[in-house]
């Protein structure tokens, strides 16, 4: 799928149902893309984790309507993360848009996104 986000064209997977949640990333081909967005069928609170990821990622949430609920950094070591509030999408960035992601698209990230 791809999405715009403030002035970044992003080229993300979708994850839209339970084994696509379940893997996330791992495992995935990486080349050409810049991460994956987690669509859930209602707000929910699962805590995501950096096992068998192979690169960090900067990790956005957004509530029911596409706003802003939370961000962090994953480094490979960081333990498992919960979002501050519920959340309904999530947005993880990797590579070089993780590593400038976290400035260069804070304002977009807080504006929120539109949901898939």
């Amino acid at each position: 799928m791809n999405l715009t986000l403030g002035a970044q064209d992003l080229n993300l997977y979708l994850a839209d149902s339970p084994p696509d949640w379940s893997q996330g990333l791992v495992g995935r081909d990486l080349d050409g893309v810049d991460g994956m967005c987690f669509a859930f069928e209602r707000e929910v609170r699962h805590a995501f984790h950096m096992d068998g990821m192979t690169t960090p990622i900067l990790i956005a949430f957004f509530d029911d309507s596409g706003g802003y609920v939370d961000a962090t950094w994953l480094d490979l070591d960081a333990g498992p993360y919960h979002a501050v509030a519920p959340y309904r999408y999530v947005l993880e960035l990797i590579g070089d848009h993780a590593d400038i992601g976290v400035f260069a698209l804070l304002p977009a990230l807080l504006a929120g996104i539109t949901p898939p």
